[in-house]
């Protein structure tokens, strides 16, 4: 019987932060966070980065798997709140602008 409760005491408490987070952005910010800025325009935030624990290494890695070699190549890298990074690759100039 202990385990029962304890079971529907933890599926309503996930369906109330389930209702908080989908009614109020605050909450979900509080609850969820929200992604950090990891590299803008090439350049990485080291503070950034050491305020989220991610290595050089780290980022790379994460960079090579979206296939970027470059980070020139980077507008924005994102760490999301799941910790998956995202990437904005910088835009091409067209050979006919040049």
């Amino acid at each position: 019987m202990g385990g029962l409760i304890s079971a529907l005491t933890l599926v309503g408490l996930n369906h109330g932060v389930g209702y908080l987070t989908y009614r109020s952005v605050r909450m979900e910010e509080v609850l969820e966070g929200r992604p950090d800025i990891l590299v803008r325009e090439g350049q990485p935030i080291a503070e950034v980065m050491r305020r989220q624990r991610i290595t050089e290494r780290e980022l790379w890695t994460a960079l090579r798997q979206q296939g970027i070699e470059n980070l020139a190549d980077v507008r924005l890298a994102l760490l999301e709140n799941n910790g998956k990074v995202s990437v904005f690759r910088r835009e091409l100039a067209d050979d006919s602008e040049r």
